[in-house]
Order: structure tokens, then sequence, then C-alpha cells
């Protein structure tokens, strides 16, 4: 669960992040930037983290969903 904290439509979209059973609110941050007519770089950033072997696994963890998602969000859209 978490709160919208930025909304700014075609341009970013933030938010917090947190599992019920860990104590570790998390930031998530989407940009949009238009390359061209058809054509959107999409930059999300996931923070923080810190440097305890807990926090490896989380971030190794987090980074494997956020591509494995994505990539079904631009199958959608391709």
């Amino acid at each position: 669960h978490g709160h919208y904290t930025e909304f700014a439509p075609g341009m970013a979209l933030a938010f917090t992040w947190q599992w019920d059973h860990y104590p570790v609110v998390k930031n998530v941050v989407v940009t949009f930037e238009p390359l061209n007519e058809d054509s959107t770089r999409v930059t999300l950033t996931h923070s923080p983290y810190g440097d305890l072997e807990q926090d490896h696994k989380d971030r190794e963890g987090h980074r494997e969903g956020w591509i494995y998602f994505l990539s079904q969000l631009q199958d959608l859209i391709v």
C-alpha cells in the first residue's frame, strides 16, 4: 500500500510503497520523456536502499519485478 505524492499527467507519477508485513517505506518515481511522435522514455526510480544484505536482495527482487511488469506493459502498447 502507499500514497500518491506527485501526479503530473504525461510527465511524472510518484508514490510511496510498502508491504503490510515490512516496516520500510519505499518511494517510487516514474517519469515520462517524449522522444518522438511514437516513442516515450519511461524512467523508474525505486528507493531508498541501504548496504545490508537484505537491502541488496530486496533491490534485486524489486528490479526483477519492475522489469517483468514493464515488459508486460510494453507488450500491450506495441
